[in-house]
């Protein structure tokens, strides 16, 4: 699938999407946080230490969303890339939400997947509840589909014809 084997680092106009390396343990406790209710360094380490060989393997990529040198989320596409769809997940810490910074760093990763990776179909899983992430797949034109993963829907999205 990955037709590169250094790891893409993407520039937006404010952000950088990097790979995650030991040294940005702190952050990635308060975002491994989301998923496990309260990560410690350790599992924050396990995180980043995961990302790094699903990316060796060429099965996922997970960028670090550096703002003014400081990480302040995640991003990546998780889960393989079967039949050429990418499951596109995000994660911003509490401080740096409803800033745009996510919806700017998730069109370039959306930009790399279709471009860079090929993929003909790019989905993000999310709660129905989730009102801030189903407001930002709505403006970038992913739209729902009756899929479910768990309890989570499935939104999808096309790459559009030019």
């Amino acid at each position: 699938m990955f037709l590169f084997d250094a790891f893409p680092t993407l520039t937006t106009k404010r952000l950088r999407l990097i790979q995650l390396l030991e040294s940005h343990i702190f952050p990635m406790i308060e975002i491994a946080s989301y998923k496990l209710g309260s990560a410690t360094s350790e599992q924050a380490l396990e995180t980043i230490q995961k990302a790094s060989a699903q990316f060796q393997e060429k099965i996922a990529i997970t960028w670090g969303i550096e703002f003014n040198g400081e990480v302040i989320g995640s991003i990546g596409y998780y889960r393989g890339f079967e039949n050429q769809c990418g499951e596109i997940g995000y994660v911003m810490r509490s401080n740096f939400k409803r800033r745009g910074y996510m919806i700017e760093a998730t069109e370039a990763v959306i930009e790399f997947g279709f471009n860079e990776l090929e993929l003909k179909r790019i989905i993000a899983v999310t709660a129905l509840e989730n009102f801030p992430s189903v407001k930002m797949l709505e403006r970038l034109g992913f739209m729902p589909t009756e899929e479910k993963i768990e309890v989570y829907s499935v939104f999808e999205l096309w790459p559009t014809s030019t």
